[in-house]
């Protein structure tokens, strides 16, 4: 679970100080606990951790609003039971041999596809952050990671300490701390959202 993290338990833990006694690996590490014994290596059980918890939680969430935000219908033909509980089927050495994974799927797409595809680099939709993070951004992130640090339950200084750290290397860890300030903004301290009990942090 920690490799989906943004941050690490050692770094959550140097930001809240010592004693804080929170680790947010308990929750999934408990869920899939009683799963354990039904896996057979460690591809089988990231790939049902991937199927249940990002997948469903993140992937097909996000597709979705991108979509119809542009009134486009999509469908998940891979992610038809059927086809997850075949899958689920195939032994780990068939998905992942040496550096080739999807090896499997690779063999039987060669039949119906141009192979040169099957060798192409991975192209995700990657967002200019460092770019962002550097120039129209830059006085947002500055102003929302100085708020951040003034919260009482942050250990001082740790904010500073992980953006020097990864300010100039590690966006996606810099912007989860941002986001962690605006969430507390929205939700914690604002009088937008009366239900929420507001703490003083």
């Amino acid at each position: 679970a920690e490799a989906y993290s943004a941050l690490k338990e050692a770094e959550k833990a140097s930001l809240l100080g010592d004693g804080f006694g929170f680790n947010t690996l308990r929750v999934p590490e408990e869920r899939y606990a009683r799963e354990a014994e039904s896996f057979t290596d460690e591809i089988e059980e990231l790939g049902y951790y991937d199927l249940t918890m990002c997948i469903g939680n993140d992937h097909v969430y996000r597709e979705d609003q991108m979509t119809m935000g542009f009134s486009l219908e999509e469908r998940f033909p891979f992610l038809d039971h059927r086809l997850v509980e075949a899958g689920f089927r195939i032994p780990s050495k068939f998905k992942v041999q040496g550096r080739i994974q999807k090896y499997v799927l690779k063999k039987v797409a060669a039949k119906y596809m141009d192979p040169r595809t099957l060798t192409m680099k991975k192209k995700g939709f990657i967002l200019p952050m460092r770019h962002w993070f550097r120039g129209a951004l830059k006085g947002v992130i500055d102003r929302e990671l100085a708020d951040l640090s003034r919260r009482s339950w942050l250990r001082p200084g740790s904010v500073e300490d992980l953006r020097r750290r990864y300010g100039q290397t590690d966006e996606c860890r810099i912007w989860s701390l941002v986001s962690l300030e605006k969430w507390f903004k929205m939700f914690m301290d604002s009088s937008a959202y009366p239900w929420i009990r507001h703490s003083s942090v």
